[in-house]
């Protein structure tokens, strides 16, 4: 795994350094997701496209075609507003995971045996966890909509 971690590293490091425009479709692709521009913008596709079958972006090359077929005509994209709770949900099933991993464990501090063994640690993550998904159903977000002349124009692109 130490490996593994150190590969994606570097990889990050030489991505980082790269531009980040690179062409659509580098490594000649099958699917839909390797049709879109690169970076992609916030929306993916401002059209579903239509999809008739497996690895349908390879269809369409075989057709002579590079862009997806529209399923239905361009319309207002609803957009979800930006929200830490996901951030702070997943964090909090990461501390109950390593409450629940280490709460047998036998601690030489006081402390931290009395906070892991009596699943305090545990405890408190799926209480965080709980009260974001609480916080997420409770209060409404109504998001945002990108409208098609903002589409058009490229405004969100």
């Amino acid at each position: 795994m130490g490996f593994a971690m150190l590969v994606l590293v570097i990889n990050m490091i030489i991505t980082f350094r790269k531009p980040k425009d690179a062409p659509a479709d580098p490594w000649d692709g099958r699917t839909l997701e390797w049709s879109m521009s690169s970076p992609a913008p916030e929306y993916n596709f401002k059209q579903i496209p239509l999809v008739r079958g497996i690895d349908e972006l390879f269809r369409l090359k075989m057709e002579g075609r590079r862009e997806p077929v529209p399923a239905e005509p361009v319309g207002p994209i609803h957009m979800p507003s930006p929200s830490i709770l996901p951030f702070l949900m997943a964090l909090g099933l990461f501390i109950a995971g390593f409450g629940f991993m280490y709460a047998d464990y036998e601690f030489a501090n006081g402390v931290l045996a009395a906070l892991f063994n009596n699943y305090i640690v545990a405890g408190a993550g799926l209480a965080l966890t709980l009260a974001c998904m609480f916080l997420r159903s409770v209060f409404d977000d109504p998001g945002y909509h990108i409208e098609p002349d903002e589409l058009e124009k490229g405004v969100h692109a």
